[in-house]
This record gives C-alpha cells, structure tokens and sequence, in this order.
C-alpha cells in the first residue's frame, strides 16, 4: 500500500513525510492515532477496486490516497497526506476531527450498510453501493458541517410562503433609494415569458437534448467566494458576463471571454446597502439585490474593485460609478422564481425543467439557487442525487447547460472543487431546490 504519492508538479519538500510530522500528529490526534480499520469499527481488507465508483483518490494537486479505510493505515498518515496536500491550511484538534469525519462520511457513501459503530454482528464482506457521483477529501474536508456552510453559501429565500400570509415578507418600498416591488420581472410581465409557459413539448420547442454554453465560449472561468457568503455576486456577475459575451458574438464582434470581468466585490459591497437592506454583504443575499444594483448604477470591472472576500467595506460613491465609461448597465432582469419578491401572488410559480431548459438556450447562463448539503462538500464528480435532500434553498449558482440525465452548474467555490469548479445535479426530481427560482439581464 502506497500511503501518499506526489503526481506532478509538487513543491519540493511536498512528499516528504517525516517522523518528527508523525509524531507532531500523533500528539496532536492523541486517541484518535490508530488504524483506521480500528477507528472505523471494523477489520475487513478489501481492494481499493471496490472504491472506484464512489471516491476519488486524488487529494489536492498532487497526492494520492488509494483507500483511505485500510486497516492497517494510521489516521495520524492520512493526516500528513492531507495537510502536505494543501498547505495553507493548519491541522487543530477541531478540523483533524472534522477531517476524520469527513472520511467515514466517504465511507458511509461507498457502503452505506456497513455500520462503523459496534454491532452485535459486524460483517463479513463489502458491498459497494451503486452510486452516482464520487466522493473526495478536498479543501473543505477538515471544515465541520455548519462552518462549511457558513463559507461556502451566501443566499437568503425571502421570508415569504407560497401562497403568502399578510405582510411576512416586503420589500421596502419608501426609503430612497430602494428596490420597488415592480422592479422585478416576472412571467407577468412580457420580457420574461417562455415559449415553454405555453407547451411543455420538446419536439415544439426545438430544444436540443444536450447543451452547454461553455462549449460557445461565453463562460467566464470559475472564481472562488473564499470564506465570504457573497456567492449571490458570484452567480449575477458570471450570468452577466455570459449575457455580455453572447451579446457581441449576436454583434458578429470579437470577444475575448477572459477579458468580459466584472467586480463581485461591487456587488458584496453596495447591492444591500442600495436596496436598505442592512447586513455584511458576506452575509447573504438576493437576486433581486444584486440585479437591480446593475440596472440603476451598473457594474464595475474587477480590475478596477478587485475581489478582497470583506463584506464590511464601504460602498464607494454610488453615483461616481453609475457615470463611469466603463460601467455595464442592464436594461432590466427577469426572476422566474417561486418567490414573489413583493410583487402578487400570481408572480410566483414552480418551473418545470422544460421551461428551465428553454429560458437556458434562448438567454444565455442563468441565475440559480440550490440547497448545499454535505454530499456537496465532499463532492468530487458525477451526477449529484441525494435522498431527502432539502429544496429550503441557501446557495446561488450558474446554470451553464444540460445533457439527458442532469444540470451542469457553476460554482464559485474555486476551480480545484468538483469537475473543475462544476457540478452535476440530476435534473427531473428539483434535486435540493434546483427548480426554485432562475434569473437573468435584458442588455
């Protein structure tokens, strides 16, 4: 068994495991320095095949960890392995502990009828469960559940019901200045209807059965929230640069996608405050927020309000930014959403996948929320379903395409997460909410 294995490209002390690290672990870890066969509660050898189809084995960049539950494998090495795998991050007796979980939660997924807490009968073999996506240790792995939530999330539903009760959620509508109900677009009103709102048939539509706008060249690289609930940004920025970037291609202009940056910080900044909406920009927010923001004052490009994760920045002078050059306003926005926003009750709807699907190939990247559970945390490829995963939505995301079996989506929890800063959710069960509610700008 080959404990850590540096692939390509690696710092040059990145493999060398020492004993004085071991042992600096091994105080650290104190009762939980022990094989992992024995922390885990069970004695069975098994081949590192039968993990094929539910963990990745990379760590990082450039380790390798074969099968993290060998029996004879000391948690105190797979400790080493991962914190020469990602540097920057320290080991404390909370996130070694949290790392450990993270491995039986990988575990639990591979052979969820295993137990590894004492039975009166422990098995005899392994069954490998036949699951859709794998499993990884990344750089959230150490983080314990409500602290990966805490950084990796960043949007509030509104605090309304469907159908509504009087007066539970509004927005402000006096205060200047200030988000008006009727700022919203909604299949109300004709900008934001669907071909779809009036057939759900797929042959009418003429829509293809797969679809990605990467492959168009109009979607910006992945960025990274950081430990900054500002994912809201994240995802109104990247529709916008998308929206931009098909707009020129429609022009027949050039355009360079790398060179189509817009400011999330701009957003993480003044986009509550511009509606009188108080709190840290880092601590959430909505689509409604951050697209109105862009339709009044505008964005701003990164370079020149580059990206710090502080949501207790100021906002820099509003009007000086709506009358720079180099701003980029949005004629409106539409939100198709089960939310109303302020707006009436009709405004509110379920979205089939159909019409998620058409408003996708005829607009362009799309606004999304979703419910992150800890299968996201611990994601690493494949097609995300969870049983009884919550549709009570805390992430904003970017619908960038689909295929026959799932949703490709954009994050911005950085490029060394998932596929590449991507995830797949299956499409057809609003899979932890993904039905909830799509937006996107009328340039």
């Amino acid at each position: 068994m080959v404990f850590g294995i540096c692939l390509c490209g690696c710092p040059e002390t990145a493999n060398v495991i020492t004993d004085i690290i071991l042992l600096d672990f091994a105080t650290l870890l104190g009762p939980l320095n022990k094989p992992m066969g024995e922390l885990l509660l069970f004695n069975l050898n098994f081949t590192d095949k039968l993990l094929e189809n539910c963990y990745n084995a990379v760590v990082g960049n450039h380790f390798k960890l074969a099968n993290p539950f060998d029996s004879k494998l000391e948690f105190s090495k797979i400790v080493t392995i991962y914190y020469s795998a990602f540097p920057d991050k320290k080991p404390t007796t909370a996130s070694v502990t949290s790392l450990f979980e993270s491995i039986r939660i990988i575990f639990n997924h591979c052979f969820p009828n295993v137990p590894t807490f004492p039975t009166l009968q422990q098995p005899t073999h392994l069954t490998p469960a036949k699951t859709s996506f794998k499993m990884a240790l990344n750089h959230f792995s150490d983080l314990a559940m409500a602290e990966f939530l805490k950084l990796s999330s960043g949007t509030t539903p509104p605090m309304e019901l469907d159908p509504p009760k009087p007066n539970l959620f509004s927005l402000p509508t006096k205060t200047a200045p200030t988000i008006q109900a009727e700022a919203r677009l909604s299949k109300l009103d004709a900008e934001c209807q669907l071909r779809s709102d009036k057939t759900s048939k797929i042959e009418e539509l003429k829509l293809p059965a797969k679809f990605d706008w990467r492959q168009s060249n109009v979607v910006s690289s992945v960025k990274n929230q950081g430990d900054c609930g500002g994912c809201y940004a994240f995802s109104t920025v990247a529709v916008l640069e998308s929206a931009k970037a098909i707009k020129l291609k429609n022009e027949k202009k050039a355009v360079d996608i790398s060179k189509v940056d817009f400011s999330e910080q701009r957003l993480i900044n003044c986009a509550k405050a511009y509606a009188n909406i108080s709190g840290s920009g880092c601590r959430g927010g909505q689509s409604v927020f951050a697209f109105n923001y862009l339709k009044e004052v505008g964005a701003t490009p990164e370079a020149k309000e580059p990206y710090t994760g502080n949501g207790e920045d100021p906002c820099r002078d509003d009007k000086a930014a709506a009358a720079a050059a180099d701003k980029e306003k949005i004629a409106d926005f539409c939100v198709r959403s089960k939310y109303r926003y302020g707006r009436p009750v009709e405004a509110a709807e379920s979205l089939s996948d159909v019409q998620i699907q058409d408003a996708l190939v005829s607009n362009g990247p799309l606004y999304a929320l979703i419910r992150t559970e800890r299968e996201f945390q611990l994601y690493s490829s494949g097609v995300l379903e969870i049983q009884n995963c919550s549709t009570v939505i805390n992430h904003a995301v970017t619908l960038v395409g689909y295929d026959e079996q799932s949703w490709i989506v954009r994050n911005s929890w950085s490029e060394r997460w998932g596929e590449g800063g991507y995830f797949r959710v299956v499409r057809g069960k609003n899979m932890c909410g993904i039905n909830s509610e799509i937006a996107w700008p009328l340039l």
